[in-house]
């Protein structure tokens, strides 16, 4: 008997810096994997006695790595789609069939590309979200 398997469809839409040309993602690259993390700042309170016994989660946040090929239907919109974006520009994430994921994220840099022969690029977007409401419209908020 063959395991299930489950296919996520996702497309990404990088908005570039102000004054410059937005690169839509969906239309250079064919989506790899994504890997998703929630993360916060932990701290613990202890008791006179040294134990644990407060732990207050602070700075709630979700990292996503986008990992995709670089394909399309030229070389020269391939090649184009293969770039390194400005600190902390936002990221948008739609048609995912797993809503959490959909939405505006922020580039957090360590984007990685990999060349290998006979395989085609990849590269990888690391992007974040924060889970309060303020610290989630400041970040992918340009400033103008």
């Amino acid at each position: 008997m063959a395991a299930p398997t489950e296919v996520q469809v996702g497309k990404a839409t990088v908005v570039g810096v102000p004054g410059t040309a937005s690169i839509s993602a969906w239309a250079a690259v064919t989506n790899e994997s994504l890997r998703a993390n929630h993360d916060w700042k932990e701290e613990t309170i202890t008791d006179v006695h040294g134990f644990d016994q407060t732990w207050i989660a602070r700075n709630e946040h979700f990292t996503i790595d986008v990992q995709v090929r670089l394909t399309a239907a030229t070389l020269t919109n391939a090649k184009a789609a293969g770039v390194f974006q400005a600190p902390y520009t936002k990221v948008t994430l739609s048609a995912f069939d797993l809503a959490t994921l959909n939405g505006d994220y922020q580039y957090v840099g360590g984007t990685g590309i990999d060349l290998v022969a006979e395989k085609g690029a990849t590269m990888t977007w690391k992007l974040r979200q924060y889970k309060n409401a303020d610290q989630q419209t400041a970040s992918t908020t340009a400033v103008t």
